[in-house]
């Protein structure tokens, strides 16, 4: 036969149809497709009728099926096309449409201001371009031009599709968990992330559980129950977990054991009964084997309703060569009202005498005057409009990454004293904190009329954590209440006066004391050699200075200027830095000094240049507020050289005001300076709307889907009693 009568033979093939079998793997690729999509844009899904339940909440399980597809695929074309023949068919335009869709997907992944893991990026770029390959070539020979037009056409949007799951990293840990290291040497296993705790596994969920005030990562094992994981032992190294159960354990078996070599050894074993319900009990047992081992937490009993729970599981050894960090947020408390900020009344003494010997930064800039979208700042390292935590209806999407999450991912035990009875858990505040003591609010008594739970309380629990994990590296958050209004000192600290501002002075000298207690019982446990200890608080607090008393409201001085104080280990001498810094560069400095990864979207920058004497760059910083009183106002700021610019509802029309100071003539803010120089009022506008536009993008990127939190009547109750809610 000729070979123009071979050509026509194959053309006629072609013009015939797909075989029944090709159908049948075309469509199922298009299925894994768009199971990809609807994964990535629900966040997974479960759907049952019928009795048949389908679910899928791993980015990677589609594209893997779609890739096998059209590899058989592509082998079933060579039954009838030779391999050359076929492999010529990818030529000249097969390499054009890869580089394309590889530039797509770097583009979608890291060209839009994001910064995701290099190394799953280019796995993931790989396997879809694994999957175009064969396909491109599978319809290369002997069919119409039109089906690598569609190949190409499905691989594009493929390509622009992984590219932008790269900011979703928890969905993807999923598809990669073969290749971590479970349970390795000073890592802590966190309980969000479900499938990657044990190799082997049944009967076990994994959440945040309650035991009081105390949240942890919980294992949840039923009866028959079990969790393991193939570790490496050092020499040396103890096993770490807590136990709580449940009401219905009574009678069942807890135990834990390692297993090396074929041989089996006992390393802790519990009856249920004996397991306290209601508090967390801390188990420590040293490990008496070294190299690749399996542990194995199980739970026996005779009944089918028992149930035990194991927390934060962690293999860990003392590391003195990494640094601690203890974060301490003192809610509400303005700068100048500090003695080493220039207060003159002596009210905060024992932080002024410290602070001899630490880095003081003269001007750090709030992002918001309030706390929610404040602490989602200092969390993660993002202005409030894109991490989204602006009213009290969002919640902290579990999309983004926390610096708490990159301390735990790091190897740091972390934890949190909380003293705000507003950072709930529910809210997404606890992520990446294997335990979140939320002590919440006090009990009104006659004797102490205060809202808060009191500092004393907060210190004593702080050095009661630090004294269960000094030896192993940590993070530790501390949030402080005593300068939130109602100012109610507790005795011996109304020394100043009974107006608002003399109490709320003495509110910070109780916390000064507080402090100074705080540094203390870190020196006696030899803490301060190698611990990385930071004061700042997330807002300032008004005193009629524009009109009003709390905070909230404004976006002017005395709600954005906080104190920042650092205390490096082993600093010889005090340090001043006099530029401007944020509250968003907190994270980026604290991951730097711990020289772990940067997080992926952050938009601060690190201060580590700065506490060794160098002045940082001092550049445009934002703050923004959504007022709660009145409801929805949408105020920018932008505090660059000597001037504040205020942006009021920008896009409102009648709505819209403009604010300009002169920081240097007028440090209060009081006279508004916008319609004296037009030119720089509007080159500060045009800036602002620049930041706005940005921010709603990235928000759109990195929180496809809000998180939405509707307040109890118990939190309204409360908001109202704190002055939020009218």
């Amino acid at each position: 036969m000729s070979k123009k009568s071979q050509r026509k033979k194959m053309q006629s093939e072609s013009e015939s149809g797909l075989t029944g079998g090709e159908v049948i793997l075309g469509a199922l690729a298009i299925v894994a497709v768009v199971n990809f999509a609807v994964v990535l844009a629900l966040k997974g899904y479960k759907v049952s009728a019928l009795g048949i339940s389908v679910r899928s909440h791993d980015l990677g399980r589609p594209l893997f099926i779609a890739i096998g597809f059209l590899g058989g695929r592509y082998l079933a074309s060579l039954a009838r096309v030779r391999f050359g023949r076929s492999l010529r068919s990818f030529l000249p335009w097969g390499p054009v449409v890869a580089l394309a869709g590889l530039m797509l997907f770097a583009y979608m992944a890291f060209g839009r201001g994001t910064r995701p893991a290099v190394w799953p990026a280019v796995w993931v770029s790989l396997l879809v371009l694994a999957g175009f390959v064969p396909a491109w070539l599978a319809w290369g020979v002997g069919f119409p031009k039109a089906s690598r037009l569609v190949v190409g056409v499905v691989f594009l949007g493929l390509s622009m599709a992984t590219g932008a799951s790269m900011l979703r990293p928890r969905m993807w840990k999923k598809t990669f968990r073969v290749a971590q290291v479970m349970f390795r040497s000073d890592q802590n296993v966190p309980a969000d992330l479900e499938g990657l705790l044990a190799e082997h596994s049944q009967g076990v969920e994994f959440r945040k559980v309650a035991r009081g005030v105390d949240w942890r990562d919980s294992a949840v094992v039923s009866p028959g129950g079990f969790f393991s994981s193939k570790v490496e032992v050092r020499p040396g190294a103890r096993l770490r977990f807590a136990v709580a159960r449940t009401s219905k354990a009574a009678g069942a078996a807890a135990t834990v054991t390692v297993i090396q070599g074929g041989s089996k050894q006992a390393l802790w074993q519990e009856d249920a009964g004996n397991i306290e319900e209601d508090a967390w009990r801390d188990v420590s047992v040293p490990l008496p084997v070294a190299g690749k081992a399996e542990i194995v937490f199980e739970v026996n009993a005779p009944s089918g309703d028992a149930e035990v729970l194991f927390a934060n599981m962690r293999i860990a050894r003392e590391d003195p060569g990494r640094p601690n960090f203890i974060f301490i947020i003192q809610d509400a408390m303005r700068a100048d009202r500090m003695g080493l900020y220039g207060n003159t009344r002596a009210a905060s003494p024992e932080i002024d005498r410290l602070a001899a010997k630490a880095v003081v930064f003269d001007e750090c800039i709030a992002q918001a005057p309030w706390t929610y979208p404040s602490m989602g700042t200092v969390f993660t390292s993002l202005y409030p409009s894109a991490h989204g935590l602006v009213t009290w209806a969002k919640g902290l999407s579990d999309d983004l990454e926390t610096v708490a999450e990159r301390f735990r991912e790091g190897g740091y035990f972390t934890g949190a004293i909380q003293a705000n009875p507003i950072m709930a858990v529910p809210q997404g505040l606890a992520q990446g904190f294997n335990e979140y003591n939320h002590l919440g609010g006090k009990v009104w008594n006659v004797e102490d009329k205060g809202e808060y739970t009191r500092a004393e309380v907060v210190t004593t629990a702080t050095l009661a954590w630090l004294d269960r994990h000094s030896t192993e590296p940590f993070f530790l958050y501390i949030h402080y209440m005593d300068t939130h209004k109602p100012y109610v000192p507790v005795d011996g600290y109304d020394k100043f006066g009974g107006d608002d501002l003399s109490l709320y002075d003495g509110e910070i000298a109780y916390f000064s004391r507080e402090f100074g207690r705080l540094y203390d019982g870190l020196a006696a446990r030899g803490l301060l050699e190698n611990t990385v200890l930071i004061l700042t608080a997330d807002h300032g607090e008004q005193f009629m200075e524009h009109g009003m008393t709390g905070h909230g409201a404004a976006l002017h001085t005395e709600e954005l200027h906080v104190p920042l104080v650092i205390w490096p280990p082993r600093l010889e001498e005090g340090l001043q830095v006099k530029s401007r810094v944020r509250l968003i560069d907190m994270a980026p400095t604290m991951l730097d000094l711990a020289g772990l990864d940067p997080l992926g979207h952050a938009e601060g920058k690190s201060l580590r240049a700065a506490l060794g004497g160098k002045e940082p760059e001092s550049a445009g910083i934002y703050s923004e507020l959504v007022t709660f009183r009145p409801a929805g106002q949408f105020l920018v700021a932008l505090t660059r050289g000597h001037y504040r610019f205020i942006l009021s509802n920008p896009g409102g029309g009648v709505t819209e005001r403009l604010e300009l100071y002169d920081l240097a003539r007028d440090s209060g803010e009081y006279v508004n300076i916008a319609d004296a120089d037009e030119a720089l009022t509007e080159g500060f506008r045009a800036d602002v709307e620049e930041h706005v536009t940005a921010q709603k993008s990235l928000h759109l990127r990195l929180v496809p889907q809000e998180v939405l939190s509707a307040l109890t009547d118990e939190q309204k109750a409360l908001l109202k009693a704190l002055g939020y809610l009218q």
